[in-house]
């Protein structure tokens, strides 16, 4: 049987609840205008229909509820005003859309109290669903949960989120979206008044060529206390213009596969946290941190961080950076600078290193830069830009004996008597003796007859004296 939009009206009206029925009016769009009792409740049931819009509600009483549905069709509310609207284990819902409409009243907005939309834990949820929440205001609750969006969009964009007189008091309120997956997400202008929770949740961007953004997209958000918590955020995602009022939690987002995440212009006011991160490609630009932030035992696969503001200290302990060598020096430095401020000599010299490698990259070899370059090369070459005296040691003793051996067979016209080896390293250690000109095939005070001998001793004495100095300077590299 098709219903008619007189008789949805009537029925939802005198009945109230409406269970376990076939709602089909084909490809119809129905219009419910005002409403005037407090309980709308559909359960079991299917409805059929192009679009089904309830509009101009005002009835602060007013409940309604889609239980276990199965919805072929596309939901607005619009204009309306009432307590409570919930969305239960749904089914092949099309879209769902919240707005003011169209009218001219700038003071119109859909305000609700609470808002559900949730699956229970036995159920698994999958939605081809576009949702769109557009100047809306939620009092009390938001709650989004275990949703699992294969395609469609997420637009949220112009809502008031809660209340500042709930914080800090015993008012039950829940604003959070947890456990889900959305898809082409932008949260654009919001005002979040309460703490929000966005926990444990994929987001995906899927490209599609009526969207007019380019990536999963949070801005121009004033944002109260909120958290990103265990969240993955795939693909792109770009946080912009975005001020933190209160304190944000990003602590074990994890996606260290194809993740691009960037906060360019942001204002984070309070403490911020990014602990235990792991992001392939993460980035801050020009964005001002007010407080205390940190990125202790983040991993990442590339990190660039350019004309930041930190008031206080930022944390870096235990930062990991799978391609150092693809960081510019400016973000280098930047890290830098901040485990030097907290103390933190252990990862300040690996850092340090880090720079004058990134420095070194960047050097031609030309008339400016061949000075330094050179300086950094011999650096290199003898303990790494790590000061590893390992190496040190081993530079000292290579090139010493390389030296040494020029100049023996040098002296000796490129013979070598085994039975005179004794002797070849009893001059060694007197080659090693970086004071001792002598010659070290003669008694001590007696001294090479030949001029040209004099270059590879003197070079040998440089390079092991060079050696030493680098060695000692590896020692003391935890030295304040």
């Amino acid at each position: 049987m098709k219903w008619t939009e007189k008789y949805f009206y009537d029925t939802l009206l005198y009945e109230k609840i409406i269970q376990n029925k076939v709602i089909d009016f084909g490809n119809q769009e129905i219009e419910i205008v005002g409403f005037t009792n407090d309980t709308i409740e559909l359960i079991n049931c299917h409805i059929i229909a192009g679009k089904i819009r309830f509009k101009d509600i005002d009835n602060q009483d007013l409940s309604i509820r889609f239980i276990n549905c199965n919805i072929e069709a596309k939901l607005k509310f619009e204009n309306c005003k009432f307590e409570n609207l919930e969305f239960r284990n749904i089914s092949n819902l099309k879209s769902l859309r919240l707005d003011k409409g169209y009218n001219f009243n700038d003071d119109d907005i859909t305000m609700l109290n609470r808002f559900y939309f949730l699956y229970d834990k036995e159920i698994s949820s999958s939605l081809h669903t576009d949702f769109y929440f557009k100047e809306c205001s939620f009092g009390r609750e938001f709650l989004f949960r275990d949703i699992k969006q294969e395609s469609g969009t997420f637009i949220f964009e112009l809502n008031t989120i809660g209340n500042s007189d709930l914080e800090g008091n015993n008012i039950r309120h829940y604003f959070n979206i947890t456990n889900s997956i959305l898809n082409n997400v932008c949260f654009h202008k919001n005002n979040f008044l309460s703490t929000f929770l966005i926990n444990e949740c994929t987001f995906n961007y899927k490209d599609i060529t009526t969207l007019k953004y380019t990536s999963t997209t949070f801005s121009l958000n004033k944002f109260s206390k909120i958290a990103f918590q265990n969240s993955n955020f795939n693909d792109k995602t770009l946080f912009g213009r975005c001020q933190f009022m209160d304190m944000a939690y990003f602590e074990n987002i994890e996606n260290i596969e194809n993740s691009e995440l960037k906060f360019s212009d942001c204002q984070f006011d309070q403490y911020t946290t990014f602990t235990r991160a792991k992001i392939s490609n993460f980035s801050i630009e020009k964005s001002v941190f007010q407080n205390i932030v940190s990125f202790q035992d983040t991993r990442f696969k590339t990190i660039k961080i350019d004309k930041p503001h930190f008031d206080k200290l930022a944390y870096f302990d235990g930062i990991q950076i799978d391609e150092i060598d693809k960081c510019d020096r400016r973000t280098v430095r930047t890290i830098k600078q901040q485990l030097q401020k907290a103390d933190n000599k252990i990862d300040y010299n690996r850092f340090r290193a880090y720079e004058l490698a990134a420095y070194y990259r960047e050097l031609e070899w030309t008339w400016k830069d061949g000075k330094d370059k050179f300086i950094l090369g011999a650096t290199w070459l003898v303990t790494g830009f790590d000061h590893s005296w390992r190496r040190a040691v081993g530079f000292t003793i290579c090139s010493g004996f390389a030296w040494y051996s020029v100049l023996y067979f040098s002296k000796f016209h490129g013979s070598f008597d085994f039975s005179k080896i004794n002797n070849y390293f009893t001059g060694a250690f007197r080659f090693f003796l970086v004071t001792d000109f002598s010659s070290p095939f003669k008694d001590k005070g007696d001294y090479l007859d030949n001029a040209l001998l004099w270059v590879p001793l003197i070079l040998g004495k440089i390079f092991i004296a060079f050696g030493i100095y680098e060695m000692i300077q590896a020692f003391r590299k935890f030295k304040a």
